[in-house]
């Protein structure tokens, strides 16, 4: 839980909107808060002025309920609100607590796929999983939120369980996807400049974690992609064969135009190899397609198709990719 869906969740509250299980979640985040508070001292004096604004704000809302005839707040969830508040407002602490409510409660478990293998995974409410080699995703062994959060690194086919009450979110290096329940891939290796989410069933929300990027949220129905680019946090959306951006699951590698560099980065992955460079081959593309291919029949099909490179094995694991190549 962030900083936002907190603040969402305290005005759901003030609203007399939150259910039972939120009203819980906020009794024990605060009592959490209030014991870290105690020992720690984290409120600063000199922030008399935002305290003084946020009590204002607080009792707008008590004011509020009471006149809807709504359960009153508590003086000590007043307290304890205030203060809450007072660190959200100035923007610390509240992503040292984000989870802490939970961490007593549930184990959160890390598959990684090595180079040259894949493993499906099927999540506590039946979400199906399938891993790309050089992987890893991270996942509760329930979701006990109202949400149903993740972490990836790498590249992930999802089959999302629909749940309307408990939305599916993907965190994956800076770039949030927000879905219902749908089928879509995304890739996202930190060597990547971008990260890439490709729908195939259903609709997906996708926008940067970031709130100081600036950039709204982008939906997505099947056969769009969306990018987004690491360096500048922005997300651009174009149409595309889905199919192609699928067929990894089937073992079948696509280049398309795609450079050598990021072809031996996929190379590496698949077939757990270290693929040196030698020579001038920074212009080189490839397109082709492998099917459940080894790795000596792609490379000499490349080196066919390209004149001028050549390749050997200098062991089991390392390959030398050497010659000239401008196209």
């Amino acid at each position: 839980m962030d900083e936002k869906e907190l603040q969402q969740l305290f005005r759901k509250y003030l609203d007399g909107k939150c259910s039972e299980d939120e009203k819980e979640l906020l009794d024990r985040l605060f009592d959490s808060y209030a014991e870290n508070q105690e020992r720690s001292g984290h409120l600063n004096i000199h922030h008399s002025r935002i305290k003084k604004e946020m009590f204002s704000n607080i009792r707008k809302g008590i004011r509020k309920q009471e006149d809807n005839h709504k359960n009153p707040i508590s003086r000590r969830w007043l307290s304890i609100a205030a203060s809450f508040l007072i660190l959200v407002g100035l923007g610390t602490a509240l992503w040292h607590y984000r989870d802490t409510i939970f961490e007593e409660h549930i184990t959160y478990e890390t598959v990684t796929t090595p180079p040259g293998q894949r493993y499906n995974v099927v999540l506590e409410d039946g979400t199906r999983v399938r891993l790309n080699a050089g992987s890893t995703l991270s996942f509760p062994d329930r979701f006990r939120s109202d949400i149903r959060k993740v972490e990836l690194t790498g590249e992930a086919f999802f089959e999302v369980t629909p749940d309307p009450e408990k939305p599916f979110v993907i965190r994956s290096q800076g770039l949030n996807t927000t879905v219902l329940g749908t089928s879509f891939n995304i890739q996202a290796y930190p060597e990547d400049k971008a990260v890439r989410v490709t729908v195939a069933t259903g609709k997906v929300k996708v926008g940067p974690e970031e709130a100081s990027s600036g950039a709204g949220k982008t939906f997505l129905t099947p056969n769009q992609q969306a990018l987004f680019d690491k360096q500048t946090h922005t997300v651009y959306t174009k149409k595309v064969n889905t199919a192609h951006f699928l067929e990894w699951t089937d073992g079948i590698i696509r280049f398309d135009d795609t450079s050598l560099a990021e072809a031996i980065a996929i190379l590496e992955r698949w077939y757990g190899v270290k693929i040196i460079r030698e020579g001038h081959l920074e212009q080189c593309h490839i397109t082709a397609k492998f099917e459940k291919a080894e790795l000596p029949v792609i490379l000499e099909s490349i080196t066919f198709a390209k004149e001028g490179l050549e390749y050997e094995f200098v062991s089991d694991k390392t390959v030398l990719l050497k010659g000239s190549c401008s196209d």
